[in-house]
């Protein structure tokens, strides 16, 4: 259980750092997510309560670059986002 009293799996690498996580949020979103050597989290995977999986990527000032994932109806969506956290293009 992390300090928010929900379950939470860390794994740190040599020096520490937090590089891979898991943890389920207090609305049941079961979240899985990769950092850097830094520390910061680049890539997220969670199912959220509506059921729509997605993928998120981040770049290192964690701003959301790419979202991927499948609709509800089973048709997938892509998204690019600038460093301004925008959207630029999204698919469909």
């Amino acid at each position: 259980m992390n300090a928010e009293g929900t379950p939470t799996v860390s794994f740190l690498d040599l020096e520490g750092k937090e590089r891979l996580g898991m943890n389920i949020s207090e609305d049941g979103t079961p979240k899985i997510y990769l950092s850097d050597l830094e520390g910061k989290v680049r890539l997220a995977m969670a199912i959220p309560e509506n059921g729509v999986p997605s993928i998120d990527f981040f770049n290192p000032e964690g701003k959301s670059r790419l979202i991927m994932g499948i609709f509800e109806d089973g048709n997938p969506f892509l998204g690019f986002y600038g460093p301004d956290g925008k959207a630029v293009r999204a698919l469909p």
